[in-house]
């Protein structure tokens, strides 16, 4: 080994000086020589020799053997003893040191090198050897503490089931003590549940040398069973094969995991049959599942929906209705919020590019929670929609409903107290026409008593145009009357009898009639308008007073009639009929729709209200509508309602009972 450090033990220089020239032409490194055990020690820790070459006999306090047992046990490093000669004595005390060999002085160089590299050769391999001790010491500990302290259940058994070791986790997991089984084959304690699970185990880890995963059942020392995961390994232990196993309990794992599937499907059953709307969405808002009910509500393909395209943030329709700020507080803020609004499917159907088969605004309730993981970050959101519009619808008939009872009682007052004053205008206006007339014998004698020509007197009032004025006060006070009859109708239950009619023969009568009216021709012409009739086959007679329902359906017709004649639209002015039967509520439905200005929602709450009206004063009494409502729904124990927005025209729907005995 060229370039190895030593170190030279020597007390006599010219030996040493020697020795030193001898090294160096060998191709050796001296780095110090010394000339006492004690310089030697110190020498040997400052300079960290590969190899110390020590006068046996050498003087002083430590002699040479002392001092290579103190360099030995300190540093590990390995001495060679030189002596002129070597006494039986000396060597027995020099072999507690564990030298590497021996030189005899004079030293020659040949023998020199053989020594040092041989000794040098012997230290490198038991340094080697002690290296290999000492890991090996440490994988066995590490071994041991792994063995002793892992939680899971570890044990080393022969092929055969005999039990070789077991730890702590083995013992805490079955119930059986070290004694139990130490010495005993698994047959014997029947630990297996399954006899078969043991064999195809041994024959997996005979094929693979290891096994991974495998899940079995085992029986605990009180006779319950646990389900597990064993991993195996085929280890040598005193030159026969052993099996080194790893058991996991996932009991709790699998009855957890059961359970959970358990309460998966029951929510996905409860999602997939709710009578209500559902719907999933990420964190992000994106929705991710819906339910049937959620399809059918908003008219829209699962599919479509849950492909990645509508996102709740994006939907105009939401921003419309100021929803935003309620759907953040739920996403950032994770609270659970209830709200109700009206949406518009059409709008959000067109800003997600997310096809419906529904383009109306409905009014719904909706409820919204954020479901959380273990660590409260949100998994998803939780949208369920209630659909409030035919109850919203009801809450307004109801409240119409009220407001018309109050009403009724004021216009049945106010036309019994303006009768008789109408009355006693109307007959004045006669009665003066009478006195004035020459037709009437009775009036030239006060005529000439006074020196009044009647003839000439007409002839005055005509020039004067006081006839005409007689004519217009006739004229309101008969429109007053019709209007009193108008408020006296709205407020008395008719005493007409009702019968059954067919409702298609009824409407073709009322359409004949709109058609020749003076008033209405007078105002726009009714043969100018697309009429469409759509009535379904084989309709029932329906049991209603006939004059009063062909009242409505023509007081529907002359106002949709005037609102297309004063709507400022190019579009050809179109009245759609419709005639259907709802089974279900056992009702017939008539639908009077046009394609006028529509009308906002304001005058929507307010249109079956006494003298309230959008025409022109002059032009209406205000009273035709709310007539109309209270014939459907006080007299036919029906409903009337409408359907209208801006711009898209308006639609009257009128349900009459098909059995009038259903009323009570």
């Amino acid at each position: 080994m060229e370039n190895a450090k030593i170190l030279i033990v020597e007390d006599q220089p010219t030996i040493a000086t020697g020795i030193k020239n001898s090294c160096i032409s060998l191709g050796y490194k001296v780095t110090s020589i010394v000339d006492t055990g004690e310089k030697a020690i110190e020498k040997a820790e400052s300079d960290k020799p590969d190899i110390i070459l020590m006068d046996i006999r050498i003087d002083g306090k430590t002699n040479g053997i002392e001092a290579a047992e103190n360099i030995r046990l300190r540093f590990g490093i390995p001495v060679i003893f030189s002596a002129a000669h070597l006494d039986e004595e000396r060597i027995e005390r020099a072999k507690i040191t564990m030298p590497f060999g021996y030189v005899l002085k004079p030293i020659q160089k040949r023998d020199l090198k053989i020594t040092i590299e041989m000794a040098l050769y012997v230290s490198q391999v038991d340094q080697e050897r002690r290296q290999t001790e000492e890991r090996l010491r440490e994988s066995e500990e590490k071994y041991k503490i792994a063995f002793k302290t892992n939680p899971d259940s570890v044990t080393i058994t022969r092929l055969d089931g005999l039990y070789i070791d077991v730890n702590d986790g083995f013992t805490q997991l079955t119930g059986y003590t070290r004694q139990d089984v130490i010495g005993r084959f698994s047959q014997q304690i029947n630990i297996w549940e399954k006899p078969e699970d043991r064999e195809r185990f041994v024959s997996e880890l005979k094929e693979n040398s290891c096994v991974k995963n495998m899940e079995t059942r085992f029986r605990c020392k009180d006779g319950s069973f646990l389900v597990t995961l064993m991993s195996a390994n085929m280890i040598e232990l005193h030159n026969e094969p052993h099996i080194l196993l790893i058991t996991k309990d996932i009991t709790d794992r699998i009855r957890i995991l059961k359970a959970l599937k358990e309460s998966q499907v029951l929510f996905s059953q409860m999602f997939e049959q709710s009578s209500t709307s559902m719907c999933l969405y990420d964190p992000g808002g994106t929705n991710i599942r819906v339910n049937p009910e959620f399809c059918k509500m908003f008219g829209v393909d699962e599919k479509v929906i849950t492909d990645g395209r509508y996102n709740l943030f994006k939907d105009q329709a939401i921003k419309d209705a100021g929803l935003t700020p309620l759907l953040t507080e739920i996403f950032e803020k994770k609270k659970t919020m209830n709200w109700e609004t009206s949406f518009d499917i059409g709008l959000a159907s067109k800003s997600q590019k997310t096809p419906s088969l529904k383009k109306e605004k409905i009014f719904l309730e909706v409820f919204g929670y954020p479901i959380l993981d273990d660590e409260g970050a949100l998994k998803c959101v939780v949208l369920q929609h209630y659909d409030m519009t035919e109850k919203k619808k009801t809450q307004e008939l109801l409240i119409q409903n009220e407001k018309m009872v109050s009403i009724g009682g004021l216009a049945a007052g106010m036309a019994h107290e303006l009768n008789n004053p109408l009355g006693g205008m109307l007959q004045g206006i006669q009665n003066l026409r009478r006195r004035l007339s020459p037709e009437l014998k009775s009036n030239y004698e006060p005529a000439k008593e006074f020196g009044v020509d009647l003839q000439n007197l007409q002839q005055y009032l005509k020039k004067r145009e006081i006839f005409s004025i007689f004519d217009g006060i006739k004229e309101s006070g008969k429109k007053a009357s019709q209007i009193i009859l108008n408020m006296l109708q709205f407020s008395r239950k008719s005493e007409s009898k009702s019968a059954p009619h067919s409702l298609s023969t009824l409407i073709e009568n009322v359409l004949e009639l709109a058609g020749t009216d003076y008033n209405l021709k007078k105002k726009y012409d009714f043969r100018n308008i697309h009429i469409i009739k759509e009535f379904d086959s084989n309709l029932p007679l329906v049991p209603c007073t006939e004059s009063e329902i062909e009242q409505v359906i023509l007081n529907l017709l002359s106002n949709a009639a005037w609102a297309m004649a004063n709507a400022k639209k190019d579009t050809h002015p179109q009245i759609i009929l419709r005639v259907q039967i709802e089974n279900e509520q056992k009702m017939a439905r008539i639908e009077v729709e046009d394609n006028g200005p529509g009308m906002d929602e304001q005058t929507k709450k307010r249109i079956f209200e006494p003298f309230f009206t959008t025409k022109p004063v002059g032009q209406g009494t205000g009273l035709g509508l709310s007539v109309s409502y209270m014939i459907i729904t006080n007299n036919h124990k029906g409903s009337m309602e409408v359907e209208s927005e801006p711009g898209k025209g308006t639609k009257f729907i009128i349900r009459l009972l098909l059995d009038r005995r259903l009323t009570s």
